[in-house]
């Protein structure tokens, strides 16, 4: 996949660990939400945001955005970031965390709360992270969200 490429291009100091793609995600969210742990840590080593929000929004408003096919747009998702969401949602504002909470991923989430991740920061519909975890994962991450405080 693409974030393979991704790597080795920042290990040669050719790719801004932050840079967006013209869809709106970061390396580390596609690492994040493809639960690649090693290249996770791999991305905060070399100066990853833990706190970059992804900005695509849905397919029709970034196909229009870019003046892309919405196909295009659909299969660029699906091929270079995740094929496990949801096309017809939007996942504007979700931070590395908030898809670590999604995929349900302890060791993720303590990885990204020890490289500074806010468990405070809402996406664009108004959710923390924790409001997309199963029970146990909100009271793991309402104990960060009080030390935060």
């Amino acid at each position: 996949k693409i974030y393979f490429i991704s790597i080795r291009l920042i290990e040669q100091d050719k790719l801004d660990v932050n840079l967006r793609h013209p869809l709106g995600w970061t390396p580390l969210l596609v690492a994040v939400i493809n639960n690649k742990i090693d290249c996770v840590k791999y991305l905060l080593s070399k100066g990853a945001d833990p706190n970059q929000s992804d900005e695509f929004t849905n397919v029709q408003s970034m196909a229009k955005k870019l003046h892309w096919r919405p196909v295009e747009v659909h299969t660029k998702r699906e091929e270079e970031f995740c094929d496990r969401l949801s096309h017809k949602a939007t996942f504007n504002g979700f931070t590395a965390l908030h898809y670590a909470v999604l995929n349900d991923n302890i060791p993720l989430i303590n990885i990204l709360i020890e490289h500074g991740a806010d468990p405070l920061i809402e996406n664009e519909q108004g959710h923390l992270p924790s409001a997309y975890g199963l029970q146990q994962r909100k009271e793991l991450l309402n104990q960060y969200e009080r030390n935060v405080c």
